[in-house]
């Protein structure tokens, strides 16, 4: 995945390391299914500077062998929620101190720094919970730094893990299109549905989970589609009760068609080019890869206000909704001319194609991330400390002294 060492020793390289590349290993293992981490470790080794490599697999102490195996520089993780999270409170604890335990000796006794894309500030299919919120208190004290997508998110995550927000870095994720082909054409993808040409298609596509807000997608279609639009739903089930209950729902709309299945990559295509515009109604969101696959396939996006959403789709603002008024933005997409939703969606290619995935190595080659230089406030910023933020102690910020979680189960 990552390309020779250059024959000039990096910048980059670690004090007392000269002329070796920066090694980052990834957490966990999300497989190649899972196009985000794919593609993000793939722009991190298009840096000639980096050495990049997944870490050890396996829910238990995989910092701890990672580092032992590796010696890397940096553990990045993506999602945390599996190490500790469990169904019952006590395993969950458990886990939780193990999690913790494993982390303080991979970056305390094994000299790895510890880094941490948050994706969300708060578990989907989990009840927050103050052990959860602990637990990623505790192992965000001893991250070197946490990425997140925009600054709209900086206060909202600095508030709920009570860092300061210096803390923080932010940047926009990459577009998708590199996975999903793209090669349909708008009626051969309507054939295939079986949708005729005049007809005003409205899509929903992404897991079928509770927190998507699918139930009340369905409700304020019936309530504010005219005839000729149709509704599609497609995504993986979670769940036979939840489907059955979408289902349910639909009954009755010969215009709503639910495809409660996987779908294979070749054939995403056919649903979103079938699509006038796609519908997100999240119930709370922080950042959506639902979002971004729109936007790399030229589609506009009916969505909340909420996250950092006003910002991923400030190019097309007038078809975000305040919570509660889903039905009115749907009736308001269904009455904007197909020209102007067409211009809607190229500008989502347009804005989703300004944030390549290479950017992120800077991140693991600079002591500090890199700073905006022109007028755009989104790419690559290092939020500054704020007045009357949480201050830390050097222990703490270097982790030299346990998380208070840890302390307590050791």
């Amino acid at each position: 995945m990552s390309t020779p060492a250059p024959s000039a020793p990096p910048a980059a390289a670690r004090p007392g390391r000269p002329g070796r590349r920066v090694r980052v290993r990834c957490l966990p293992l999300a497989g190649r299914e899972n196009p985000y981490q794919h593609l993000m470790m793939e722009g991190l080794g298009a840096d000639p500077r980096l050495d990049v490599a997944h870490g050890a697999d396996g829910r238990w102490f995989a910092a701890t062998r990672t580092a032992l195996r590796d010696r890397p520089d940096f553990i990045h993780y993506d999602w945390n929620y599996g190490y500790f999270l469990r169904r019952h409170g006590w395993l969950t604890l458990l886990n939780a101190a193990l999690f913790l335990a494993d982390a303080w000796v991979a970056r305390r006794l094994l000299g790895a720094r510890i880094a941490w894309t948050m994706h969300n500030l708060t578990p989907h299919d989990f009840a927050p919970s103050r052990l959860e919120r602990a637990t990623q208190r505790a192992f965000a004290r001893g991250c070197a730094w946490v990425r997140l997508f925009s600054p709209l998110s900086v206060a909202r995550a600095a508030e709920y893990l009570r860092l300061p927000p210096a803390r923080f870095r932010t940047l926009p994720m990459g577009s998708y299109e590199a996975v999903y082909p793209d090669t349909v054409t708008d009626a051969d993808a309507r054939a295939a549905l079986g949708i005729g040409a005049d007809e005003r298609v409205v899509l929903y596509f992404g897991a079928l989970r509770p927190y998507k807000g699918v139930e009340e997608l369905i409700d304020a279609f019936r309530a504010a589609a005219a005839p000729h639009w149709r509704l599609v739903v497609a995504g993986s089930p979670r769940g036979e009760a939840y489907v059955a209950s979408l289902h349910e729902r639909a009954a009755g709309d010969p215009r709503i068609a639910v495809h409660a299945r996987s779908v294979p990559e070749a054939e995403v295509q056919t649903f979103f080019r079938a699509a006038d515009v796609v519908a997100l109604p999240f119930r709370n969101i922080e950042n959506s890869s639902s979002v971004v696959l729109a936007m790399g396939f030229g589609r506009p996006v009916v969505a909340p206000a909420l996250g950092v959403l006003p910002e991923r789709l400030a190019q097309q603002a007038e078809l975000l909704y305040a919570p509660g008024e889903l039905a009115g933005a749907i009736a308001r997409a269904g009455a904007t001319a197909d020209a102007r939703l067409r211009e809607l969606g190229e500008l989502n290619r347009e804005a989703i194609r300004r944030d390549p995935w290479e950017s992120f190595s800077a991140f693991f080659v600079d002591d500090a991330a890199p700073r905006v230089e022109s007028g755009d406030s989104r790419r690559g910023t290092e939020l500054p400390m704020s007045h009357g933020a949480a201050e830390e102690t050097e222990e703490q910020r270097r982790g030299s002294v346990p998380p208070p979680l840890l302390r307590r189960s050791m």
